[in-house]
């Protein structure tokens, strides 16, 4: 016992070195009992190495309006997302997790995930390394049950996404409270005296459950058709402070959010507020978003759905434009009720243009640069999760 605990620190110690140079939410047990776990390399302590895949495939058709342009029309194919998981245990309550991602943009390497989680007791987990921070709730849900082709605007504006950091996670029944001190919002793979990171951060996320299953069924917003009703509510606070040590950026950012989901028979609902507080040492700003997503299994392996997006800048801002979206589409489920194997298609619709706003271009959700209203971009993904 003593020789399993010496190693678990020794490979813990490891894995943070790594984040230094969440887990995404637990799948579905029908993604798991499919798809997530077939690699499995037993060790001498009969504790399996599990190893996972992940990959989707995108192809996407963007049309602006620009006076400038000679071709107004943009498309192409391109890998969107590229992952391999790793998890293994060094007992029944120490578990070690590393995940990688291939950038879409040349293909380099970089660390998601490199974490150890200690089970201190049937309610109490420490999380220690790199993961994502207990925030949004479209965040903490997995990449591999989205109900579009990638995550919302707001989500991508109003995310604290992944830092370096100690978490604590207590779950009593039908509740669950995350609280972290990390290196701030979005400090994944930053060192020592980074500017982007922070002097200290706290954040804090509470959800309640309501209804049949576990919190494992809501990492994503989709329900299959013969589920009972649950619904689950979040709320979450993040604050970061910056400045008093060597080479931080002079910034306080607060932020706050609150969730809800609903699932039925075949049906999903959500919706999400969000608000942040930025202050640079100057000006300090106010920004507001918000987002509505429906779906719908219209027969057991085909989903209907539709999202809005909306984020609302500081007026005092430079780019206080608002920033509004509409995305309708479908999935078609290779296998049913399991994300291991789907294809989706969606055509989005922004309603604003982009210039002048807190919404910077990127190809994974479609929005080009471009200085008038009204972009359309089309998306078809083919995903595959091993």
């Amino acid at each position: 016992m003593t020789r399993r605990y010496i190693t678990a620190a020794t490979a813990l110690c490891g894995l943070a070195a790594l984040a230094n140079a969440s887990p995404e939410q637990t799948h579905r047990a029908e993604l798991l009992s499919d798809a997530s776990e077939r690699i499995s390399l037993d060790n001498p302590d009969e504790f399996p190495i599990r190893v996972s895949l992940r990959s989707r495939f995108t192809y996407n058709y963007n049309y602006r309006r620009d006076s400038d342009l000679d071709n107004k029309a943009t498309g192409g194919f391109r890998s969107h997302l590229s992952r391999i998981g790793v998890r293994g245990r060094i007992d029944d309550n120490i578990e070690l997790r590393l995940q990688l991602n291939a950038d879409v943009d040349g293909g380099e390497v970089e660390i998601l995930d490199a974490y150890g989680a200690f089970k201190l007791s049937d309610e109490f987990t420490l999380n220690v390394g790199q993961k994502k921070l207990p925030f949004t709730r479209e965040q903490l849900n997995s990449s591999a049950e989205l109900t579009a082709v990638d995550r919302s605007l707001v989500n991508r504006v109003f995310s604290q996404n992944r830092s370096q950091l100690v978490e604590g996670v207590y779950t009593q029944f039908d509740s669950r409270f995350m609280a972290a001190f990390s290196d701030g919002r979005r400090a994944q793979n930053k060192d020592i005296g980074d500017p982007d990171t922070a002097d200290w951060a706290f954040t804090g996320r509470f959800e309640q459950k309501f209804g049949q299953g576990g919190f494992g069924r809501y990492s994503g917003y989709g329900s299959w058709r013969g589920s009972e009703f649950g619904a689950l509510l979040g709320v979450a606070g993040h604050y970061q402070s910056g400045g008093d040590t060597g080479r931080t950026d002079d910034r306080d950012l607060g932020a706050a959010t609150a969730d809800l989901m609903l699932k039925g028979d075949g049906w999903g609902l959500a919706g999400v507020f969000a608000w942040q507080h930025v202050d640079d040492g100057g000006p300090s700003f106010n920004d507001f978003g918000a987002t509505a997503i429906a779906s719908y299994f219209i027969e057991e392996q085909w989903e209907v759905f539709c999202r809005y997006d909306g984020v609302f800048a500081d007026s005092d801002r430079d780019n206080s434009r608002d920033f509004n979206a509409l995305t309708v589409g479908f999935t078609h489920y290779f296998i049913p009720q399991s994300h291991a194997l789907k294809f989706t298609v969606d055509a989005q619709w922004f309603l604003d243009r982009q210039e002048g706003s807190l919404l910077s271009p990127n190809n994974n959700q479609g929005l080009l640069a471009s200085d008038r209203a009204d972009q359309f971009n089309l998306r078809a993904a083919l995903q595959f999760v091993y």
